[in-house]
């Protein structure tokens, strides 16, 4: 709990030590000597630092001043230095908030719950915003009808709540405030969710925007966050899922190619996963089958954009047969 200066031990000895004490004027006295008469040690460089801080609504240029300097030589003489001063210029802090939103793709005709980040230095309680929607973003209702978005609470208290309505140009106004005017949990993460939906129709990238963003802190002061935005992907889905054949009779030992065919053409991932359902019999690897011994097998193939479409081929593997006997 003393006032915190530190002598640069470059400069002096382990004898050496320094003091502070406020005095009635309001000024410092400093003093540093050691128990052994030590001198410091070289001719130039810092001496000693102040460990100085700042009011983060004070700004402008101000003076520090060093007075009534006197040193002591080793033999006790004493030397007395001119004053000396400083121009220290301090720019008003201003603390860190941002709400994030993160580049996200969603399948067609699906809904996600989309995260909104708030990371904020300074002790919030309640926000206001409006959200405007791509073409072909909606968002879902609740049971109570009413927009569905969430409060992440792992971030707010059980005494927030959220209330969003649309406005006259057609962004929609999401409120949130504390009834106890209790401060946000944290200072980093999610903040709220909204269960966005995307329609079958418009497909492609899109932003997302976040404007107007205006929050409270615990004590009622305002503070006024950047707009935020991302890129909105909506993904055209596979349809349907169809293969070359449904049913196949092989001899063991032989290897045939499934071929998958997801429609329509423009769908954007049309990649498929296959499986077997007895490997002992057959195995399958990017449609090859591969027959291993006498029994049946159902091979499928499974979209992997999330519509989890799938289409199968019934493997009747057949024992060798005698060729011929003489």
């Amino acid at each position: 709990e003393d006032l915190d200066v530190s002598l640069n031990p470059a400069r002096v000895t382990s004898s050496h030590s320094i003091t502070a004490r406020t005095q009635s004027d309001g000024s410092i006295r400093l003093a540093a000597y050691s128990t052994q008469s030590k001198l410091f040690k070289g001719n130039e460089g810092e001496l000693f630092y102040l460990n100085l801080i700042t009011d983060a609504e004070v700004e402008g240029e101000m003076t520090i001043a060093l007075k009534n300097i006197i040193c002591s030589t080793a033999a006790a003489e004493e030397i007395p230095v001119e004053d000396t001063d400083a121009l220290i210029t301090m720019a008003k802090y201003i603390p860190k908030n941002d709400f994030i939103l993160a580049d996200t793709a969603l399948l067609g005709g699906t809904s996600i719950l989309f995260p909104v980040v708030m990371n904020n230095e300074s002790e919030l309680s309640a926000f206001q915003c409006d959200l405007y929607l791509p073409e072909g973003i909606t968002l879902e209702l609740n049971e109570d009808e009413d927009f569905d978005i969430t409060l992440n609470h792992e971030r707010a208290t059980s005494s927030h709540t959220v209330s969003a309505r649309v406005q006259e140009d057609g962004s929609i106004r999401v409120a949130a405030y504390s009834s106890q005017s209790k401060k946000f949990n944290g200072n980093e993460g999610v903040l709220f969710f909204l269960h966005l939906n995307a329609n079958k129709k418009h497909f492609g990238t899109q932003q997302l925007e976040i404007k107007n963003i205006i929050c409270s802190t615990v004590d009622a002061k305002t503070v006024t966050i950047n707009d935020a935005d991302c890129q909105l992907t909506v993904l055209r889905p596979v349809e349907a899922l169809t293969l070359g054949q449904t049913t196949k009779e092989v001899i063991k030992g032989e290897s045939f190619t499934l071929i998958a065919t997801a429609t329509p053409e423009e769908a954007d991932n049309k990649t498929v996963v296959w499986k077997s359902s007895d490997e002992t019999v057959a195995t399958v690897v990017d449609g090859v089958v591969t027959t291993l011994k006498v029994g049946a097998a159902t091979i499928t193939a499974t979209t992997t954009d999330g519509t989890n479409l799938t289409a199968t081929c019934t493997v009747t593997v057949k024992p060798v047969l005698v060729a011929s006997l003489t």
